[in-house]
């Protein structure tokens, strides 16, 4: 059971019940140059969300399966063909107020959908530097008809000594059909939607000294269609709906990984600049977000880390239960700092502390919902 409130900033006697029940098996047939895979899931999920004013009962059944061949033709061509597959169904109530009977508004024979996807993808590894990587995906769905998205990775290596410097890039396209949830959903669900599309484009360079120091540097592009996003529709409703404009969003990776003191001591810095489209502002993604930590091996059983996080100003939207409007709120830049450490006891016993969020900072990562102060847990894994 777990609790949630009635809004930004609202408390309220409101609880949740989440039930699941997973399942699923693996089985590989290895012959020359190859092997055969077969895995498959099925999951069955049930929601409560129990309130003095309203009340919500969700049932939703997910199988899927993945059947296919890898296949190497020799030290360069590599090859993987496969079919994946999925069903989903969905069914839901309601009622008046926590205690009261429900009452079915959503039928899962109305609420399903299938998805069959044969894909293929190759890769060309040279032996000179250059590798290349295709791949695409058929994409047959069972209320938006049939689609295909593909990719294609080339990069080449340049080696002198034992460094390397890499030139690498990307073009793909997705293509992504709305959830169950958002289509028949009770009230704000929309069974209008259109899938999403995007294509991303990305080019950078990599080098490495030694095994010692890696250091990377991506640019990357991204179009995006028929975006949803859930907006108030006027006098008071919300609703899942596609954005028919056209987003972009644009930005550079930077990424430096280095290890030092006969590898005792690993230093791992990210630093990313997103560029996001006015339109899509308000999904609280930061212009900048740095990451940073810095391990260090006391002993061969002992380690501990240090870890930094930045995230700058975000936007994001609520609907205030005053005016009864959506709003846009500004969210405050925060840095995290974060200790780490493990002492492996036995071979197959570790134990392990953390001291999270250390100068205890206040911040939000949704507008209106509180975050943890400084924590602290322990614990161990045993494996058998």
């Amino acid at each position: 059971m777990e609790y949630f409130r009635a809004g930004a900033q609202i408390d309220a006697d409101n609880n949740a019940n989440s039930k699941q029940v997973r399942g699923g098996a693996s089985i590989t047939y290895d012959y020359t140059n190859g092997s055969v895979v077969f895995t498959n899931s099925y999951s069955l999920l049930e929601r409560e969300f129990l309130s003095n004013t309203f009340a919500s009962k969700n049932k939703s059944r997910f199988y899927s399966y993945d059947f296919y061949n890898k296949y190497s033709f020799n030290n360069k061509i590599f090859t993987v063909v496969g079919i994946n597959g999925s069903n989903n169904d969905y069914e839901g109530f309601s009622a008046g107020a926590r205690g009261q009977e429900f009452f079915r508004t959503i039928d899962d024979d109305t609420a399903d959908f299938d998805i069959i996807d044969p894909y293929a993808n190759i890769v060309y590894a040279s032996g000179f530097g250059l590798n290349l990587n295709l791949g695409a995906r058929l994409n047959i769905h069972s209320e938006y008809g049939t689609n295909i998205v593909y990719s294609i990775n080339p990069s080449y290596t340049y080696k002198f000594g034992e460094n390397y410097i890499k030139g690498l890039a990307s073009y793909s396209t997705a293509y992504i059909t709305p959830s169950l949830f958002q289509l028949f959903a009770e009230g704000f669900g929309n069974r209008k939607l259109d899938p999403e599309e995007n294509t991303t484009i990305e080019g950078g360079i990599e080098f490495s000294f030694v095994k010692k120091l890696r250091v990377s540097a991506v640019y990357f592009v991204r179009n995006e269609e028929n975006f949803v996003n859930f907006v108030d529709t006027g006098n008071f409703v919300f609703q899942y709906q596609n954005i028919k404009e056209d987003f972009s969003t644009s930005g550079l990776e930077f990424e430096i990984n280095s290890r030092v003191l006969d590898d005792k001591l690993s230093l791992a810095a990210n630093f990313t600049y997103t560029n996001v489209d006015e339109d899509l502002a308000q999904i609280r993604i930061p212009e900048i977000k740095i990451n940073a930590t810095i391990g260090y091996q006391i002993t061969d059983k002992t380690f501990s880390s240090l870890s930094y996080q930045f995230n700058d100003n975000r936007e994001d939207s609520f609907f205030n239960n005053t005016t009864f409007e959506s709003e846009s709120k500004t969210l405050d830049s925060y840095s995290l700092l974060d200790f780490y450490v493990s002492h492996q006891l036995m071979k197959n016993l570790k134990f392990f502390g953390a001291l999270n969020n250390i100068a205890n900072d206040d911040y939000q990562e949704i507008f209106g919902f509180s975050t943890r102060g400084r924590n602290a847990r322990i614990g161990f894994n045993l494996e058998f």
